[in-house]
C-alpha cells in the first residue's frame, strides 16, 4: 500500500513538474489563442448584427444611423466599466495620488480621438466608395501599426515581419480590386481612417504595457477612460450630412418622404428627429442595448490581446479573421472565384502563416520574457 502511494505521489508529482513546465513556455500562448477566438466569435456575432441593424428590409431592420449606435456603444461601455470598477472598488486603485485624473485623461484622449475619428472616416468614406474598395484598403492598417510599432520599438525591426504584411495587403488588393472603383476623395478618407486606427492600436498597447503612464491599466480601466470621449466625438460626427439622399431614398423608403425636397444628403440626427424608428423608442433601445453588450465583449477581448501582446498581434489577428470570413461566405453562397481572387487569397494566407512562424521560431523566447515584464494587472478586490 505504501509503495502504491510512494508512485502515486511520484506520479502526481512528475505531472506536476510538466505542467510547470508546460505553463512556463505555454500557458501565455494558450490563453491569447483563446482571447482570440474569444473575439473571432464576440467579433462575427456583432458584425452579424450590425448587417441585420443597418440592412433595409425585409432582411434587415432598416435602422440607418450606424454612427450614433456606436456612440451609445461606447458611453455603454464606459458606464458597465466604471460600474463594475466602482463596485470592486478598484477605479483608480492602480494608480498613485499624484497621478490624477487630469495626467490620466490626457493619456487616454489621444486614443478617444483616434477611435472616434476612425469610424466617423470610415462611415463617411462610403458616401465616395464602394464597400469593396474600402476592404480594400483597410489593410493598411497592418502597414501603419507595424511602421509605429518599429518605430516605438514595441517589435523589434524584421524585414520577415515586413515582408510577411506586405504579402497580406497585396492579397487583399488582389481579393477586391475587381469589385472596387476608384475615387479619390474618398480613398484619402479611408487611408486616414487606417491611420487613425493604427494609431489608435499602439497607444492601447502602450497604456496596457506601462508605457505611457507610471502604472499598467487594466482593461477595464482602458474602457472607462477610453470611451467617453469617443462617444463625444461620435455624436459630434452623427451632425455629418455623408448620407445621400438617393441612397436613404432606396434603401429606406419610410425615411425619403421626410427628406425636404432637393436636399442631397443628410445626417442621422435628421433623419432620427424627422421619423421614428420601426419598433418604436422603446423597442429599439432595447435591440441597440443587445448591440451593446456584444460591444462591451469584444473592447475587452481586444484589450487583453493588446495588453498580452501587441497592436500588430491584434491587428494580423483581424486581418486573418476577414479572410475566414471571405471563404466561409464565399462557400456558403457558392461564388466562383476568378484566378486573381485565388492568387490574393493564397498570399494572405501564407502571410499569416508566415507571421506565426516567424513568431515562433525567431522572436518568442525574447517576446515572452518582454511580456511577463509589461504584464497588467488583474482587477483586484480587497479583502478587509
Amino acid at each position: 500500500m505504501s509503495a502504491s502511494n510512494k508512485n502515486g505521489n511520484d506520479s502526481s508529482g512528475a505531472l506536476g513538474t510538466w505542467k510547470k513546465r508546460l505553463d512556463a513556455k505555454q500557458q501565455r500562448r494558450l490563453g491569447t489563442l483563446a482571447w482570440i477566438l474569444f473575439w473571432y466569435a464576440v467579433s462575427i456575432a456583432l458584425v452579424l448584427y450590425n448587417k441585420w441593424l443597418f440592412s433595409p428590409k425585409p432582411k434587415g431592420h432598416a435602422f440607418p444611423l450606424p454612427i450614433l449606435v456606436t456612440a451609445f456603444h461606447m458611453f455603454t461601455n464606459a458606464t458597465f466599466a466604471m460600474a463594475w470598477m466602482g463596485w470592486k472598488g478598484t477605479l483608480r486603485r492602480n494608480h498613485p495620488d499624484e497621478e490624477g485624473v487630469a495626467s490620466i485623461m490626457w493619456a487616454v484622449a489621444p486614443v478617444s480621438l483616434f477611435l472616434g475619428l476612425e469610424i466617423a472616416l470610415t462611415n463617411t468614406s462610403f458616401v465616395y466608395l464602394e464597400a469593396s474598395f474600402v476592404e480594400m484598403v483597410k489593410p493598411l492598417t497592418l502597414a501603419w501599426t507595424l511602421v509605429l510599432s518599429f518605430g516605438m520599438h514595441l517589435v523589434k525591426p524584421s524585414v520577415k515581419i515586413g515582408c510577411t504584411v506586405l504579402l497580406m495587403i497585396l492579397g487583399q488588393i488582389l481579393i477586391t480590386y475587381q469589385e472596387a472603383k476608384f475615387v479619390l476623395k474618398g480613398f484619402v478618407i479611408v487611408v486616414l481612417a487606417t491611420v487613425m486606427a493604427a494609431c489608435r492600436c499602439v497607444i492601447v498597447q502602450l497604456l496596457l504595457q506601462g508605457k505611457r503612464l507610471k502604472e499598467k491599466l487594466n482593461p477595464l480601466q482602458a474602457m472607462a477612460y477610453i470611451m467617453p470621449g469617443a462617444g463625444v466625438i461620435l455624436l459630434t460626427a452623427a451632425f455629418i450630412p455623408y448620407k445621400t439622399t438617393v441612397d436613404v431614398c432606396s434603401n429606406y423608403p419610410r425615411y425619403c418622404s421626410v427628406i425636404p425636397k432637393g436636399q442631397a444628403h443628410v445626417s442621422e440626427y435628421q433623419l432620427l428627429f424627422w421619423s421614428a424608428p420601426n419598433s418604436g423608442y422603446l423597442g429599439t433601445l432595447l435591440i441597440v442595448s443587445l448591440g451593446a453588450c456584444l460591444a462591451i465583449l469584444l473592447n475587452l477581448a481586444e484589450f487583453f490581446i493588446i495588453g498580452r501582446n501587441s497592436a500588430l498581434t491584434l491587428a494580423i489577428a483581424g486581418f486573418a479573421k476577414l479572410m475566414i470570413l471571405f471563404i466561409f461566405t464565399t462557400l456558403w453562397l457558392k461564388e466562383s472565384l476568378t484566378l486573381g481572387q485565388l492568387a490574393g487569397l493564397g498570399l494572405a494566407l501564407i502571410g499569416v502563416w508566415w507571421y506565426n512562424k516567424i513568431s515562433e521560431e525567431e522572436g518568442r523566447t525574447c517576446a515572452d520574457n518582454v511580456l511577463e515584464k509589461t504584464r497588467y494587472d488583474p482587477v483586484k478586490v480587497d479583502t478587509d
